[in-house]
Protein backbone atom coordinates (compact mmCIF):
# COMPACT_ATOMS: atom_id res chain seq x y z
CA UNK A 1 0.00 0.00 0.00
CA UNK A 2 1.41 3.62 -1.07
CA UNK A 3 0.48 6.32 0.85
CA UNK A 4 1.71 10.10 0.92
CA UNK A 5 4.44 11.32 3.40
CA UNK A 6 3.07 11.62 6.91
CA UNK A 7 4.47 14.22 8.59
CA UNK A 8 2.65 14.03 12.66
CA UNK A 9 4.56 12.12 14.97
CA UNK A 10 3.37 10.23 18.30
CA UNK A 11 4.70 12.83 21.23
CA UNK A 12 4.00 11.28 24.59
CA UNK A 13 5.16 13.79 26.85
CA UNK A 14 2.79 16.46 25.35
CA UNK A 15 0.01 14.10 26.74
CA UNK A 16 -1.24 14.16 30.58
CA UNK A 17 -0.52 11.49 32.10
CA UNK A 18 -4.21 11.10 33.30
CA UNK A 19 -5.51 11.46 29.74
CA UNK A 20 -8.83 8.43 29.74
CA UNK A 21 -11.37 7.75 27.09
CA UNK A 22 -14.26 9.60 27.72
CA UNK A 23 -17.11 6.97 28.33
CA UNK A 24 -19.37 7.68 25.69
CA UNK A 25 -16.46 7.19 23.50
CA UNK A 26 -15.38 3.51 24.40
CA UNK A 27 -14.87 1.13 21.80
CA UNK A 28 -17.79 -1.41 21.30
CA UNK A 29 -17.74 -5.19 20.54
CA UNK A 30 -21.34 -6.70 19.89
CA UNK A 31 -20.80 -10.72 19.45
CA UNK A 32 -23.45 -12.21 17.02
CA UNK A 33 -23.86 -15.23 15.27
CA UNK A 34 -23.20 -14.42 12.11
CA UNK A 35 -21.03 -12.31 9.63
CA UNK A 36 -19.36 -9.24 11.10
CA UNK A 37 -19.67 -5.46 10.33
CA UNK A 38 -17.06 -3.38 10.95
CA UNK A 39 -18.43 0.58 11.74
CA UNK A 40 -16.29 3.43 10.93
CA UNK A 41 -16.92 7.13 12.96
CA UNK A 42 -16.25 10.38 11.30
CA UNK A 43 -13.47 13.21 11.95
CA UNK A 44 -13.66 14.46 15.98
CA UNK A 45 -16.71 12.33 16.37
CA UNK A 46 -16.18 8.80 18.26
CA UNK A 47 -18.19 5.05 18.75
CA UNK A 48 -21.12 6.87 19.97
CA UNK A 49 -22.23 7.86 16.60
CA UNK A 50 -22.38 4.63 15.07
CA UNK A 51 -24.12 2.80 18.13
CA UNK A 52 -27.42 2.71 17.25
CA UNK A 53 -26.54 1.36 14.04
CA UNK A 54 -24.43 -1.59 15.68
CA UNK A 55 -27.51 -2.02 18.00
CA UNK A 56 -29.86 -2.52 14.92
CA UNK A 57 -27.30 -4.80 12.96
CA UNK A 58 -26.77 -6.90 16.61
CA UNK A 59 -30.34 -7.26 16.38
CA UNK A 60 -30.41 -9.09 13.68
CA UNK A 61 -27.38 -11.21 14.68
CA UNK A 62 -24.46 -8.92 13.01
CA UNK A 63 -21.05 -9.08 15.14
CA UNK A 64 -20.18 -5.78 15.17
CA UNK A 65 -16.95 -4.05 15.74
CA UNK A 66 -17.11 -0.08 16.36
CA UNK A 67 -13.23 0.72 17.18
CA UNK A 68 -12.08 4.14 18.07
CA UNK A 69 -9.71 6.13 16.09
CA UNK A 70 -6.28 7.27 17.59
CA UNK A 71 -6.74 10.85 19.01
CA UNK A 72 -10.94 10.63 19.27
CA UNK A 73 -12.96 10.44 22.07
CA UNK A 74 -10.03 11.26 24.55
CA UNK A 75 -8.87 15.01 24.02
CA UNK A 76 -7.87 17.78 21.58
CA UNK A 77 -4.02 17.49 22.59
CA UNK A 78 -4.25 13.68 21.65
CA UNK A 79 -5.64 14.78 18.04
CA UNK A 80 -3.17 16.63 17.59
CA UNK A 81 -0.68 13.84 18.65
CA UNK A 82 -2.37 11.49 15.89
CA UNK A 83 -2.86 11.37 11.83
CA UNK A 84 -4.07 10.14 9.21
CA UNK A 85 -1.90 6.88 8.95
CA UNK A 86 -3.09 6.31 12.56
CA UNK A 87 -6.60 6.68 11.75
CA UNK A 88 -6.15 4.20 8.56
CA UNK A 89 -4.17 1.54 10.80
CA UNK A 90 -6.41 1.53 13.56
CA UNK A 91 -9.19 0.67 10.70
CA UNK A 92 -7.20 -1.69 8.99
CA UNK A 93 -6.07 -3.85 11.92
CA UNK A 94 -9.97 -4.06 13.18
CA UNK A 95 -10.74 -5.27 9.79
CA UNK A 96 -8.10 -7.98 10.13
CA UNK A 97 -9.17 -9.05 13.40
CA UNK A 98 -12.88 -9.60 12.35
CA UNK A 99 -11.33 -11.66 9.38
CA UNK A 100 -9.63 -13.95 11.11
CA UNK A 101 -12.44 -14.96 12.41
CA UNK A 102 -15.75 -14.45 9.88
CA UNK A 103 -15.24 -15.06 6.03
CA UNK A 104 -17.43 -12.12 5.62
CA UNK A 105 -16.86 -8.93 7.06
CA UNK A 106 -19.17 -5.71 6.02
CA UNK A 107 -18.20 -2.37 6.23
CA UNK A 108 -19.61 0.93 7.57
CA UNK A 109 -18.04 4.29 7.31
CA UNK A 110 -19.42 7.75 8.38
CA UNK A 111 -18.02 10.89 6.62
CA UNK A 112 -14.11 10.63 7.18
CA UNK A 113 -14.96 6.79 8.29
CA UNK A 114 -16.45 6.65 4.79
CA UNK A 115 -13.25 7.55 3.27
CA UNK A 116 -11.21 5.13 5.55
CA UNK A 117 -13.54 2.50 4.47
CA UNK A 118 -13.17 3.71 0.71
CA UNK A 119 -9.53 3.12 1.32
CA UNK A 120 -9.59 0.09 3.25
CA UNK A 121 -12.01 -1.60 0.33
CA UNK A 122 -9.90 -0.65 -2.13
CA UNK A 123 -7.05 -2.88 -1.00
CA UNK A 124 -8.71 -5.29 0.94
CA UNK A 125 -11.62 -7.72 0.05
CA UNK A 126 -14.75 -6.47 1.79
CA UNK A 127 -18.20 -7.76 1.21
CA UNK A 128 -20.41 -4.99 1.02
CA UNK A 129 -19.66 -1.39 1.57
CA UNK A 130 -22.27 1.69 2.47
CA UNK A 131 -21.44 5.18 2.89
CA UNK A 132 -22.82 7.88 5.38
CA UNK A 133 -21.93 11.26 3.93
CA UNK A 134 -18.38 10.26 2.58
CA UNK A 135 -16.16 13.01 2.73
CA UNK A 136 -14.85 12.91 -0.74
CA UNK A 137 -15.97 15.84 -0.95
CA UNK A 138 -16.63 19.52 1.83
CA UNK A 139 -18.70 22.44 1.38
CA UNK A 140 -15.52 23.99 2.85
CA UNK A 141 -13.72 25.37 -0.60
CA UNK A 142 -10.54 26.82 1.86
CA UNK A 143 -10.11 22.60 2.95
CA UNK A 144 -7.23 22.64 0.30
CA UNK A 145 -5.11 25.41 2.14
CA UNK A 146 -5.55 23.39 5.74
CA UNK A 147 -1.99 21.78 4.61
CA UNK A 148 -0.34 25.46 4.69
CA UNK A 149 -2.27 26.87 7.71
CA UNK A 150 -1.97 23.69 9.91
CA UNK A 151 1.53 23.88 10.73
CA UNK A 152 1.44 27.90 11.46
CA UNK A 153 -1.95 27.09 13.33
CA UNK A 154 -2.64 24.00 14.66
CA UNK A 155 -6.34 25.02 15.69
CA UNK A 156 -8.54 28.07 16.51
CA UNK A 157 -11.21 28.19 19.23
CA UNK A 158 -14.77 28.56 17.56
CA UNK A 159 -18.37 28.50 18.81
CA UNK A 160 -19.57 25.15 19.00
CA UNK A 161 -23.09 24.12 18.32
CA UNK A 162 -25.56 24.74 20.35
CA UNK A 163 -27.51 21.53 19.67
CA UNK A 164 -25.55 19.59 22.26
CA UNK A 165 -26.17 21.75 25.37
CA UNK A 166 -28.90 20.06 26.71
CA UNK A 167 -27.23 16.37 26.33
CA UNK A 168 -24.61 16.29 29.70
CA UNK A 169 -22.77 13.08 27.95
CA UNK A 170 -21.64 15.23 25.13
CA UNK A 171 -20.32 18.19 26.73
CA UNK A 172 -16.41 16.59 27.42
CA UNK A 173 -16.45 16.27 23.66
CA UNK A 174 -18.22 19.31 22.96
CA UNK A 175 -15.29 21.07 24.91
CA UNK A 176 -12.49 19.18 23.87
CA UNK A 177 -13.52 18.49 19.84
CA UNK A 178 -16.40 20.74 18.96
CA UNK A 179 -15.34 24.07 20.15
CA UNK A 180 -12.19 24.32 17.87
CA UNK A 181 -11.40 24.59 14.58
CA UNK A 182 -8.90 22.03 13.85
CA UNK A 183 -6.52 23.30 11.01
CA UNK A 184 -3.36 20.46 11.38
CA UNK A 185 -5.75 17.56 11.76
CA UNK A 186 -7.86 18.99 8.93
CA UNK A 187 -4.64 19.00 6.52
CA UNK A 188 -4.84 15.28 7.76
CA UNK A 189 -8.29 14.67 6.50
CA UNK A 190 -7.31 16.48 3.31
CA UNK A 191 -4.73 14.13 2.48
CA UNK A 192 -6.86 10.98 2.94
CA UNK A 193 -9.61 12.44 0.76
CA UNK A 194 -6.93 13.15 -1.97
CA UNK A 195 -5.47 9.69 -2.05
CA UNK A 196 -8.99 7.78 -1.40
CA UNK A 197 -10.39 9.60 -4.56
CA UNK A 198 -7.18 8.20 -6.36
CA UNK A 199 -8.17 5.04 -5.27
CA UNK A 200 -12.09 5.05 -6.01
CA UNK A 201 -10.92 2.64 -9.62
CA UNK A 202 -9.74 -0.07 -7.66
CA UNK A 203 -12.95 -0.54 -5.41
CA UNK A 204 -14.87 -3.78 -6.45
CA UNK A 205 -17.22 -3.72 -3.77
CA UNK A 206 -20.78 -3.24 -4.05
CA UNK A 207 -21.55 -0.34 -2.58
CA UNK A 208 -24.39 1.77 -1.17
CA UNK A 209 -24.09 5.77 -0.82
CA UNK A 210 -26.13 8.25 1.79
CA UNK A 211 -26.20 11.90 1.56
CA UNK A 212 -28.46 14.15 3.04
CA UNK A 213 -30.01 17.39 1.08
CA UNK A 214 -29.23 19.60 4.83
CA UNK A 215 -25.91 17.98 5.50
CA UNK A 216 -23.86 20.96 6.18
CA UNK A 217 -20.33 19.48 5.51
CA UNK A 218 -20.32 16.93 2.69
CA UNK A 219 -22.38 17.96 -0.38
CA UNK A 220 -24.67 15.84 -2.48
CA UNK A 221 -22.79 16.05 -5.54
CA UNK A 222 -20.39 13.68 -3.68
CA UNK A 223 -22.82 10.76 -5.26
CA UNK A 224 -21.30 12.40 -8.58
CA UNK A 225 -17.50 11.91 -7.87
CA UNK A 226 -18.18 7.70 -6.67
CA UNK A 227 -20.68 7.06 -9.90
CA UNK A 228 -18.07 8.68 -11.89
CA UNK A 229 -14.99 6.96 -10.40
CA UNK A 230 -16.23 3.92 -8.37
CA UNK A 231 -14.60 0.04 -10.11
CA UNK A 232 -17.63 -1.39 -8.68
CA UNK A 233 -20.67 -2.70 -10.53
CA UNK A 234 -23.09 -2.90 -8.18
CA UNK A 235 -23.95 0.85 -6.53
CA UNK A 236 -26.99 2.25 -5.04
CA UNK A 237 -27.41 6.01 -3.65
CA UNK A 238 -30.11 6.93 -1.39
CA UNK A 239 -31.06 10.50 -0.78
CA UNK A 240 -32.22 11.64 3.37
CA UNK A 241 -34.84 14.72 3.44
CA UNK A 242 -34.03 16.05 7.37
CA UNK A 243 -30.44 14.63 8.29
CA UNK A 244 -27.37 16.90 9.16
CA UNK A 245 -24.22 15.41 8.67
CA UNK A 246 -24.09 12.69 11.11
CA UNK A 247 -26.69 10.77 9.32
CA UNK A 248 -26.06 7.59 11.39
CA UNK A 249 -27.41 9.14 14.83
CA UNK A 250 -29.73 12.14 13.80
CA UNK A 251 -33.78 12.54 12.97
CA UNK A 252 -33.29 9.86 9.80
CA UNK A 253 -31.21 7.33 11.74
CA UNK A 254 -34.00 4.91 11.64
CA UNK A 255 -33.96 4.95 7.61
CA UNK A 256 -30.51 5.22 7.71
CA UNK A 257 -30.19 1.71 9.70
CA UNK A 258 -32.75 0.07 7.47
CA UNK A 259 -31.00 0.93 4.38
CA UNK A 260 -27.46 -1.01 5.64
CA UNK A 261 -29.47 -3.73 7.29
CA UNK A 262 -31.14 -4.12 4.01
CA UNK A 263 -28.02 -3.66 2.74
CA UNK A 264 -25.94 -6.11 4.05
CA UNK A 265 -28.31 -8.62 3.93
CA UNK A 266 -29.31 -8.70 0.07
CA UNK A 267 -26.69 -11.12 -1.56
Amino acid sequence: MTMPRFSVRLRPATLPADLVTDPISIPRFLRGEREAVLLVHGFTGSPHDMVYLGERLNNRGWTVSIPRLPGHGTSGGDLLNSGRRDWLRRVIDAYLDLKSEYARVNVCGLSMGGVLALILASHFSVDRLALAAPALDVHNRLMWLSPIVGPLIPRLPKEPDQKNDNKPELQHLTREYWSFQWNRPAAELYRLMRYARRRLRHVATPTLTMVSERDELVPMSVTDRIRRSIGADETRFEVLRESNHVLTNHSERDRVADLVLEWFADR
